[in-house]
């Protein structure tokens, strides 16, 4: 059983490592975990999740799959 609390913990690191709410104060990341274990995260700004060279993205990759999630696929969204 994967524990959203845990979910919502990293996914919290992770925007805060990122620096998203330094700089944009007004994004926010919304995420749904599908039926088959999938996170997709929500993003106006996928670029600040991935990191230099990908690094902020494979490490809490590894993180969330370490408490049950099969895949992360970030989706950007666009503000209006």
């Amino acid at each position: 059983m994967i524990s959203r609390y845990q979910i919502k913990e990293i996914i919290k690191s992770w925007r805060d490592e990122s620096g998203i709410c330094d700089i944009f104060t007004d994004r926010k990341i919304m995420y749904r975990l599908s039926s088959n274990n999938k996170l997709s995260i929500y993003t106006s700004c996928p670029g600040f999740l991935i990191g230099k060279a990908g690094h902020l993205y494979n490490k809490y990759e590894e993180l969330l799959k370490g408490v049950g999630v099969s895949d992360v696929e970030l989706i950007e969204t666009h503000v209006i």
